[in-house]
């Protein structure tokens, strides 16, 4: 198992399914301790952003992951749970995703999970990663917010371990009630967002990532208005910041709506 995994974990103990008993959204922003990257290489990326908007329900902004031309470059983005998570015990794993811009008309960001395949003992061996994949799964549409009910999708495994061979990025896939038939122990360690090595010059977002009764939510920051909203706004230097030549110039601006600033 990655050593980052394990210290992602724990930063997120005390945040991950805490009250998970009932639906929740929980907001994830930057420099938020129970995401971050695990294996990002080269100029791969994952950053908050507004460009591209939100699913109806999850704010205004989303997680964008891109990669430069560099074909080794990876970008992800994950969270670890607390408790391991037993596939008798997953009730819903969805996200949304959006392809901005994609080396091949199907590209998107995976989905993925970190499995121990023997209830979590983290002996050599018994790990994997399950990747799903949106275009494996149905047709991506560009530009658009896309759902994916994943709990019912077809995932691929990265290593051969347990009832599971490795695929490599394509079959054999295995639903999740197939990797639970085959090895009845394994359990979810982390899920993640990714785009792979491989997949150079990619822009694509997600949102709403679902796992049994929690959905994250990603936030951007909300970005400072533009121009003053009060005339507070201008006090103590307030003024340059909104680029006027001095306090009474932009306290103007205030008073008149914008009609006037001189």
């Amino acid at each position: 198992m990655n050593k980052a995994f394990i210290a992602l974990a724990a930063l997120a103990a005390a945040a991950i399914f805490a009250g998970a008993a009932f639906a929740s959204t929980v907001t994830v922003g930057p420099g938020d301790p129970s995401w971050g990257p695990n294996d990002t290489r080269g100029a791969g990326a994952a950053s908050f952003t507004f460009a591209y908007g939100a699913p109806a329900g999850l704010g205004g902004s989303a997680l964008e992951l891109s990669t430069s031309a560099d074909p080794a470059d990876k970008a992800d983005y994950w969270t670890s749970f607390a408790t391991p998570v037993g596939f008798g015990d997953i009730s819903n794993v969805s996200y949304w995703t959006f392809q901005s811009s994609a080396s091949f008309a199907g590209g998107d960001a995976a989905l993925e999970l970190a499995v121990d395949v023997n209830g979590g003992t983290l002996q050599p061996g018994d790990f994997t990663t399950l990747v799903f994949e949106p275009y494996q799964n149905g047709s991506v549409a560009p530009a658009t917010w896309q759902q994916w009910n994943a709990r019912a999708g077809s995932w691929w495994s990265t290593r051969t371990t347990g009832g599971l061979q490795a695929g490599g990025g394509g079959a054999p896939f295995y639903t999740l009630a197939d990797v639970w038939a085959k090895d009845p122990d394994a359990v979810v360690l982390a899920i993640g967002v990714n785009v792979g090595t491989n997949n150079p010059s990619y822009t694509v977002a997600t949102d709403g990532v679902q796992f049994n009764d929690t959905t994250w939510d990603f936030e951007a920051p909300t970005p400072p208005p533009t121009v003053p909203q009060t005339k507070d706004d201008c006090k103590h230097g307030g003024w340059q910041d909104f680029g006027f030549r001095n306090q009474g110039q932009c306290v103007s601006f205030v008073a008149t709506h914008g009609k006037h600033g001189d």
